[in-house]
């Protein structure tokens, strides 16, 4: 790690960045239209948040005291997110009540927020470096969990930069570009199968390179163990903006 990426920036930094272009990026979707400039700038901004949140992540993994504890944090917000996640893209809730009997979505059960992909990256971290399970069952079980990860948001977009950030961890110019060929591949296959291949700006993930070539592979400035202020922010935000953004496009 050169001079520059030592007096770089801290998981902190990356993590607040994180958030603020994720609020960028969910206000943008309901407010501005696509076709617009502002609208194509602002999910540009965006794009850069999934990759950050996997980088951190695969970061956090090789941190963590207790990776069980990081997977039961997870696996709990996940929950607590699902209903204002998909309240968020649906602009109405799972379920309702008629002739006195409960309604449930189907598609609430097959619609997940980024915290339930992030613990399926989690568990599949947890299972690659796992010294008890035999390779072929390594691979069996991270197939399977790849294929549910098509029920969260990002899709297998975060479990593949996921696998690749940990597979590359310590060369970042590896990560780069493992990163760089995986995104473009899978956008355009995505794009041409789903119809959704005028949506350029998706290529914008590759701009999440620069904060994260930065990374200084600290916690915070101090690096000293985390306030927890800065261990609970994001968990508590996830869900909390998206009600925020919801409720209020429901008032304009």
């Amino acid at each position: 790690m050169d001079k520059v990426r030592k007096l770089g920036l801290p998981a902190d930094f990356l993590k607040y960045y994180a958030a603020l272009a994720m609020v960028i990026d969910h206000v943008a979707w309901r407010f501005v239209p696509l076709d617009s400039i502002a609208g194509q700038m602002m999910h540009i901004i965006g794009r850069t948040v999934a990759p950050i949140m996997c980088f951190l992540l695969t970061e956090g993994f090789h941190h963590s005291r207790s990776v069980k504890k990081y997977i039961s944090r997870m696996a709990v917000f996940a929950l607590i997110s699902w209903i204002p996640y998909y309240t968020y893209m649906y602009n109405k809730l799972p379920f309702s009540f008629q002739d006195g009997k409960l309604n449930i979505a189907r598609s609430f059960f097959t619609t997940h927020s980024m915290l339930f992909t992030l613990t399926l990256c989690l568990i599949i971290l947890t299972v690659k470096h796992s010294k008890r399970i035999l390779l072929p069952f390594k691979v069996a079980i991270i197939l399977a969990l790849l294929y549910i990860s098509e029920y969260g948001d990002w899709l297998y977009f975060a479990p593949i930069w996921v696998l690749l950030f940990d597979s590359f961890r310590g060369n970042f110019k590896y990560q780069a570009v493992a990163f760089t060929v995986s995104s473009v591949i899978l956008w355009t296959v995505t794009g041409f199968f789903t119809g959704a291949s005028q949506m350029f700006f998706q290529y914008a993930v590759i701009l999440a390179l620069i904060p994260i070539y930065f990374y200084n592979g600290k916690r915070n400035v101090s690096g000293k163990t985390p306030s927890a202020f800065n261990k609970w922010f994001f968990y508590i935000f996830y869900p909390a903006h998206l009600v925020i953004i919801t409720i209020i496009h429901n008032f304009i």
